[in-house]
């Protein structure tokens, strides 16, 4: 979830608002450490890091009316390459546009964006996901994600084979869903949770979280794609059609997430970095997957895929 806040402090008798993103100050630690290292793929990380932080940043200074963001007095300066790209990629995401007086301005999917209080990607997958019939499951998916980490427990064999019957061969993102779903209808949550070797509060948790970001977004009256005649169509998707929407919302908001399959159909590359499926995942391969994390051990992993339709990133 988000670690934007925004305050607005008088100053001169002015208001000026003053932006902290804990990110900003992650950026800083991490060109501390990245002056230590020469490896290439840290480089490309590092890069990656600075990107999103300035385009995060940049569209927070906008919502708050700074019409010349380029001129942001940052701590250590990033490369105008760098805060071009930034601004570019906003513009690319139709949040920010040029009005009228040639001032930078929120578009209307921006201020949706801004009015969440979630992260950039989050807040885009459930706006697409907004009057249709998986908007519960998008939002279940993303808090799931920002507790994956505390899903399982230490997992015994048996544990690992009872959960065999939630394997999904294209997604580790739906597998999750129908665990916590599952868990969710149970008459006894505590034994689903000792059954299938899952944290019993951490679901208690996604569940509650769930429940606040949809009263936050019907509250906000956030509007998505709407026709009578696509609502219609919606009522009438079967369960895999509905999976396959989950994840189209998914790499709506998660597009820098994706990769295609490299040279051996084994080993996907991301700006250079190549990376596998992890061994954990019920994912075999595709041509084109969304991923969760990469984590590096022997080798760069991906953690969390599912294989993904090449239309929805065209």
């Amino acid at each position: 979830m988000s670690y934007r806040c925004l305050t607005m402090c008088q100053f001169q008798n002015n208001y000026k608002y003053q932006c902290y993103d804990i990110k900003i100050i992650i950026l800083h630690v991490f060109q501390l450490i990245f002056k230590y290292i020469s490896n290439q793929q840290y480089i490309i990380l590092y890069y990656s890091i600075l990107l999103f932080c300035i385009f995060l940043l940049y569209l927070t200074l906008i919502g708050c009316g700074l019409k010349k963001v380029l001129e942001f007095q940052f701590i250590n300066h990033p490369s105008n390459w760098a805060k071009k790209l930034a601004l570019a990629q906003l513009l690319k995401l139709n949040l920010v546009q040029v009005n009228e007086q040639k001032e930078l301005a929120l578009t209307q999917l921006g201020k949706q964006v801004v009015s969440l209080p979630l992260e950039i990607p989050e807040a885009l997958s459930i706006i697409k996901a907004v009057n249709g019939p998986v908007l519960n499951d998008v939002i279940a998916v993303i808090c799931i994600l920002n507790s994956v980490e505390q899903f399982f427990t230490s997992s015994t064999e048996e544990e690992q084979q009872n959960r065999l019957q939630f394997r999904n061969y294209l997604s580790d993102h739906l597998m999750l869903l129908q665990i916590f779903k599952a868990w969710s209808e149970s008459e006894n949550r505590n034994e689903f949770a000792k059954r299938f070797g899952v944290q019993n509060r951490t679901l208690e948790y996604v569940l509650n979280v769930q429940k606040q970001v949809r009263e936050v977004v019907d509250k906000l009256k956030i509007e998505g794609e709407k026709t009578e005649e696509k609502i219609e169509q919606q009522k009438e998707l079967s369960q895999e059609a509905k999976n396959w929407q989950i994840l189209q919302c998914l790499c709506y908001g998660f597009r820098q997430n994706t990769v295609k399959v490299g040279k051996d159909d084994r080993s996907y590359e991301k700006n250079g970095v190549i990376a596998r499926i992890h061994p954990s995942s019920g994912v075999k391969g595709g041509k084109i997957l969304l991923y969760h994390q990469i984590i590096q051990t022997t080798d760069n992993y991906m953690r969390i895929v599912s294989v993904l339709d090449e239309k929805w990133l065209q």
